[in-house]
């Protein structure tokens, strides 16, 4: 399946993206012991895509709120700015 131009510029790639490097960052520090072998357990990715689906939700409910509140169409790098912290904030909460 190739992506039109209008696709790829949809702001759920976006956080898609950076959530999934911003859970790899993490899972290297923290699971892998600075490394990747974190990777060969299943159970470590069941985690990894627990942390990857919060931290898009948490953007797209900051994105939505921005776009209601504001009634601006485009300011999903404020939702990355303000989602990504907000979430790892909530899971590092939840989780301890």
């Amino acid at each position: 399946m190739i992506m039109t131009r209008k696709e790829f510029e949809s702001p759920v790639w976006w956080f898609l993206s950076l959530s999934i490097l911003v859970t790899l960052g993490l899972f290297y520090i923290d699971e892998g012991y600075y490394d990747f072998r974190w990777m060969t357990n299943m159970g470590n990715w069941v985690v990894f895509f627990l942390y990857v689906i919060t931290l898009v939700s948490a953007q797209l409910m900051i994105d939505q709120l921005i776009r209601r509140l504001l009634h601006r169409p485009r300011l999903s790098f404020v939702s990355m700015l303000i989602g990504l912290p907000g979430a790892l904030a909530f899971l590092f909460w939840i989780l301890s």
